[in-house]
């Protein structure tokens, strides 16, 4: 909408946030967002909308040649977890190289 996107991350620990965030969003409709999946489990579960009305679910996984992690866990201040949290600020910053505005949004905040 009008260059304005919404990029959600989450893994699968976080989906039910994820889902609720989603259900905020589209009851002021929201539907400029996508799901970028920190692991391969993230996206199956909102697949088919799950009942929303005005936007199709849009998920990504685009580690699935090199994952995040290696045991689906990242332990704090381990290689793997800086490379998971490094994630959002670049995509951050693809987003906007791309000409897009970002709105930035955590999973735990509900639109009202």
């Amino acid at each position: 909408r009008d260059g304005v996107v919404v990029p959600l991350f989450s893994n699968l620990g976080f989906v039910p946030f994820l889902k609720n965030l989603l259900c905020s969003m589209d009851r002021v409709r929201v539907s400029n967002w996508v799901v970028i999946a920190l692991d391969n489990s993230t996206c199956a579960p909102i697949r088919g909308g799950f009942g929303l009305a005005y936007a199709s679910p849009a998920c990504v996984f685009p580690y699935a040649h090199r994952p995040l992690t290696t045991q689906g866990v990242a332990s704090y201040r381990t290689v793997e977890f800086n490379r998971m949290v490094m994630q959002r600020p670049m995509w951050m910053r693809h987003l906007l190289s791309r000409g897009y505005s970002v709105l930035q949004c955590d999973l735990v905040v509900v639109w009202l």
